[in-house]
Order: C-alpha cells, then structure tokens, then sequence
C-alpha cells in the first residue's frame, strides 16, 4: 500500500531531488526519469572558529583520539567501533562517541563501563561539533551494510563536516560513502571488521594521512549548502522550461 501510494504521489510530479546516486537509481529504476542527485551538504563557515584548546571544557580525554559523532543506532557502526577498541586496549588510543539518545548513551555506557579507553559524551549543542572535531586524531564513519539505506541511499551529514574539519577519515568502503569518499581523500575499510578498522585507524595516525584529510578539505567545498542550491535551482530551471 505505501508503494502504491508513493507511485501514485510521484507521478504527479516534474523531477525528484535526491540525496544520493543510489536512490536517483532507485527512482529511475522504478521509472521516473527526471532526477536528480543532490548531496547532503555542510556550512563551511562552522569551521572557520578558532579552537577553543582547553580539552577538559569539552570533557575530552588527553591522548590521541578516534572520535565518532553522531546518532547511535546499530547500523551506523557504533557495535564495531567499540570491539576495535577492546583491541585497543593496550594502545594510548582513546576512542570517544559524540551524540546519541539518553537511552542509547546509557546502554552503550554499562556496556563500556570495564572499558577506560571508550567514552561516551552524549548530545552535545550545535556549536561544539567542530571544536570536538578539531580535537580528534582521527574521525570515524564506520556504517555497516545492513540495509539498503546504509549501502546506497544515505547521504550523512557528519561525511562533510568531517572533510571540512581537516580531520583523518576512516570510513566503511559502502557505495554510499564512496559518491563522495575515495582513496585519496579517506581511508576506507571492509565495513562491520572491527580489526580492518583499527588497521584503518593505525593508517590515520600516520603524518603521510595528512595529505587526505586536506584534500578532503578541499573537495568539500563542492558540498556547500549553497553549491547544493544552485543544483538544485538549475535543475527545477531546466525541468519548467522543458515542461511548459
């Protein structure tokens, strides 16, 4: 019934906007032909704060740090994340989660209670993502395959404030991640093996990863708020024109 009512809404309309190549495929599987592939995007201006560098305003340990940001649920990773951090242990990595529920940060925290390296902070407010970003040694995507949403339909917004951070990125090698994540600018590992992830994480901490993490501040300039606008103002132009 819902795909037979969405049909029915879709029809009646000229183009589709989408948030990522895999779901414009979708749509164009499914027969609509004027789509397109309009990334989520980030406002660069957050980014160009000085850093605040007392780390204990923000609750951050000292030490190098593997940091995630972002909701808690299961298919964003978080599970693997903290089974590399059990193999961790013996390293001078910490590893922090950023946001989450009330409920899940409470779960995952008696989860981690025997665990000193893993720290949850729970929902922090808007202006402290890029301060707690800037801080990181690393910064963390880590989605496992178990839906179609995480394999080719999402587009997460914490992709690009981690390229404008100039932050390290380790991220799952997904089709969703790579429309915008290479080789060049991330590193990218087997998705849901916690040990590929560490090894991942290792390759960050390198001095060489430096040279990803500025290309991927550079290439996400193309992934303003604004440069996403004019896609999209150039597309529905392009869409009126031909249907008048």
């Amino acid at each position: 019934r819902q795909q037979a009512l969405l049909s029915f809404l879709l029809k009646r309309v000229t183009g589709i906007i989408a948030n990522s190549r895999g779901t414009k495929e979708a749509f164009e599987r499914a027969g609509f032909s004027a789509v397109l592939a309009a990334p989520n995007a980030v406002d660069l201006t957050q980014f160009s704060v000085p850093l605040l560098t007392d780390r204990k305003m923000f609750g951050l340990p000292l030490g190098r740090i593997a940091m995630y940001v972002g909701h808690l649920y299961g298919w964003k990773g978080v599970d693997t994340v903290i089974a590399a951090a059990r193999m961790a242990s013996q390293t001078d990595l910490f590893f922090v989660f950023v946001g989450g529920t009330e409920e899940d940060v409470a779960r995952y925290r008696a989860e981690t209670k025997e665990m000193p390296n893993v720290l949850f902070l729970g929902h922090r407010i808007r202006q402290d993502i890029p301060q707690l970003m800037a801080h990181a040694s690393v910064l963390l995507l880590p989605n496992v395959p178990v839906s179609q949403e995480s394999v080719a339909y999402t587009s997460p917004l914490k992709l690009f404030e981690y390229m404008a951070s100039g932050i390290p990125i380790v991220a799952s090698n997904l089709p969703s991640l790579r429309e915008v994540l290479h080789e060049q600018n991330s590193i990218l590992v087997q998705p849901a093996n916690p040990k590929a992830l560490l090894e991942g994480i290792m390759i960050a901490l390198r001095p060489e990863a430096q040279a990803r993490s500025l290309r991927a501040k550079e290439e996400v300039k193309q992934y303003t708020w604004d440069e996403r606008a004019k896609k999209i103002l150039h597309f529905m132009n392009m869409y009126v024109r031909n249907h008048r």
